[in-house]
């Protein structure tokens, strides 16, 4: 359904993911910020070009780049996945640091995700420590779950995962808030 629809708002778009997003994708995911904060990662372009491949042949997982609407230049990444009766994840979601993106990205990917997929939950898996990230779902009332049971090795580290959830019927009211911060920072974008 998503797999070549582009949703474009504040000043951003969201598109999917494409092969030559690759290299982008690579840098962008083993970059200092990201490091130990998403899954295992490889630094070789031609591994992700494989994972994309495969990811390509995957119903019900959606990979979007987040991109300006200026330049078209790619800023980010977020994903909606493991679809599976009005359940999915909301992850892989990264952008570049000094890039007012964040609010932009989370407000298409959940009016995709609610929207336009229809979905009743988003589940995002964080990294304990990624405190950033936590801060922002903790600032738009993401539901706190608690600690995932299953740590998981991120680096040859064993991480452990906080779980947040956003249903569609708080959906609304992040709507309103994201709204507030992504108007702010399309004028930054």
């Amino acid at each position: 359904m998503l797999h070549n629809i582009t949703l474009e708002k504040y000043g951003a778009r969201i598109r999917p993911a494409r092969l030559e997003d690759a290299a982008f994708l690579v840098r962008l995911r083993n970059s200092p910020h990201a490091l130990g904060k998403l899954g295992e990662t490889s630094q070789d372009v031609s591994v992700q070009e494989a994972w994309l491949k495969k990811y390509f042949q995957r119903e019900k997982d959606y990979y979007f780049i987040v991109e300006r609407i200026r330049d078209s230049r790619a800023v980010g990444a977020s994903s909606i996945y493991n679809m599976q009766d009005g359940f999915a994840e909301w992850g892989r979601w990264v952008i570049e640091p000094r890039v007012p993106a964040a609010s932009i990205s989370m407000w298409l990917s959940f009016h995709a995700a609610f929207d336009l997929l229809g979905l009743q939950t988003l589940r995002s898996l964080v990294v304990e420590d990624n405190v950033r990230v936590l801060s922002i779902f903790k600032k738009i009332g993401a539901a706190w779950i608690g600690i995932h049971p299953d740590p998981r090795v991120i680096g040859s580290h064993s991480v452990r995962l906080a779980e947040v959830c956003i249903g569609k019927a708080e959906w609304p009211r992040i709507s309103a808030q994201l709204h507030a911060k992504a108007s702010m920072d399309e004028k930054l974008l």
